[in-house]
């Protein structure tokens, strides 16, 4: 079953043996420089946690044709966040929201920054909601422990719905702006009008309107 694409790898959830199993696959050319690779390398190496982080399958994990693709099996999930959004009560918001703290927490811990949070990057587990992808992390300091500059950048990353005013102003991200991210996703989750109003504008300049509107009126 497709599930969704993302930096030119394709997910989906396959069956084996009664367990659905996250399946990603990218067409390649080169081994080491590939997006699925990075992936794959942090969560073996770098968030090894499988209590918070989609970890690799326990079956054969990893798959690679020279100039033709590779593919990671990671750990089996229940379902999409997506799938079943429409009928989450507080109490299951609660925790979904509290565990994705936590995630956030153990990736800022490991020196990284996520900075593309997004409803469709979050799947159920039987440990609770993990993100699907790892390849958007990005280190927030130097071989020399000093921090990267928080700078304009060409293109926007992430999701502009649930992206930071601080990254839907196109620069490069700072730890809060996870934390942030978190937020819009919560008010995705509860059905908050704010969404839709995002929903229903084309301009990035407008939705950074609406969302310091917000904000502005939740802390008066």
């Amino acid at each position: 079953e497709f599930i969704t694409s993302d930096y030119f790898i394709l997910i989906y959830k396959l069956k084996i043996d009664n367990n659905h199993y996250i399946c990603k696959i990218q067409l390649i050319d080169e081994f080491k420089n590939t997006i699925l690779y990075n992936d794959y390398s942090i969560v073996k190496h770098v968030l090894k946690d499988k209590n918070l982080i989609l970890g690799l399958a326990e079956i054969k994990n990893f798959y690679y044709h020279p100039k033709k693709y590779m593919i990671v099996i990671n750990e089996p999930i229940l379902c999409t966040l997506s799938s079943i959004i429409n009928i989450l009560d507080n109490d299951v918001i609660y925790h979904i929201i509290t565990r994705l703290i936590k995630i956030i927490e153990y990736i800022h811990n490991n020196k990284y920054m996520y900075l593309n949070l997004s409803i469709d990057k979050l799947v159920i587990t039987n440990k609770g909601v993990k993100l699907l992808m790892y390849t958007p992390c990005s280190k927030f300091i130097n071989e020399r422990s000093e921090f990267y500059p928080n700078i304009l950048i060409k293109h926007m990353v992430g999701d502009p719905i649930y992206g930071s005013i601080n990254i839907n102003n196109r620069n490069s991200g700072r730890r809060i702006d996870d934390l942030e991210s978190i937020l819009w996703i919560y008010l995705k989750m509860i059905n908050d009008p704010i969404i839709n109003d995002i929903l229903n504008v084309n301009s990035i300049l407008t939705i950074v309107k609406i969302k310091k509107a917000y904000l502005l009126e939740k802390i008066e």
